[in-house]
């Protein structure tokens, strides 16, 4: 009955998998940054990114950011592909990065210094809009964010690539990561498919969507109450399932109507 109703969320590829996979690596980029003491709150004024797998014969190029990541770098990417990064952040340090999507779809995966996964993110919007990584330092040391192609036949796409806040959390940092972790974490459990994962999803996508909505992040928010609509239809739970798939349709045109009021 509620097939129909979850057509809201149809143009997001809900199901893709997460899992992480290693790649060969076409280039190689290190984010070098000036150390950051735990105390006070200034970030470093610039951001230096060295490509340092430049093709035989040239010469390795040093581009700088500014810290407020005015000036993104853009990457063409194709299937199969990786990149990988390095930061240097000082314990206690927020970080979030900002892959905007064009026509590629990316994962994003953030490593600790000891090399251990510590988050993977791909949103459920295709090749399209941005994938947003964020993250609080626990330990200090280089950490590695690693971007790779979602499928292995991917056409030929763009990335642009920025850090959009580099700074000492605050308390709403930690919401941001916590929001980041329990959504991704419902993505992974979605694309498992079982009745126990259906039900481990439920219950990220609703704490995921109640910090969301904490930080007024109505894009995210799609994505939290359209895994909860696809899921609950999946438990049987269709009375529920059914408000969810609405409050879907509603976040999808309250997002409609702010794109066309900017445009």
């Amino acid at each position: 009955m509620l097939r129909s109703l979850t057509r809201v969320i149809a143009d997001s590829p809900l199901t893709r998998r997460m899992a992480f996979r290693v790649g060969c690596s076409s280039a190689f980029l290190v984010f070098t940054l000036a150390a950051i003491p735990t105390s006070g709150r200034q970030p470093p004024k610039n951001l230096v990114i060295q490509q340092s797998a430049a093709p035989p014969g040239t010469a390795s190029e040093i581009i700088e950011l500014s810290s407020s990541s005015n000036n993104p770098i853009t990457v063409e990417m194709r299937g199969g592909e990786q990149r990988s990064y390095r930061v240097t952040l000082s314990a206690g340090i927020y970080v979030e990065f900002i892959a905007e999507q064009k026509g590629i779809d990316v994962v994003l995966v953030l490593r600790d210094p000891a090399g251990a996964p510590l988050l993977s993110v791909d949103s459920p919007n295709g090749a399209e809009g941005p994938e947003t990584l964020s993250w609080i330092a626990k330990a200090p040391g280089q950490y590695a964010l690693e971007i790779r192609t979602n499928e292995k036949g991917a056409a030929p796409g763009k990335y642009e690539l920025r850090i959009s806040a580099l700074r000492p959390a605050v308390p709403q940092d930690e919401i941001r990561v916590q929001a980041t972790v329990a959504l991704a974490a419902g993505q992974i459990d979605l694309d498992e498919d079982s009745e126990s994962s259906h039900v481990r999803a439920v219950e990220k996508f609703k704490e995921a969507l109640t910090l969301l909505r904490q930080l007024h992040d109505t894009y995210r928010e799609y994505f939290a109450v359209g895994g909860l609509c696809h899921e609950l239809e999946d438990l049987n739970q269709y009375q529920e399932a059914l408000g969810y798939c609405r409050l879907a349709e509603q976040t999808a045109d309250a997002r409609k109507d702010k794109i066309d009021h900017a445009t």
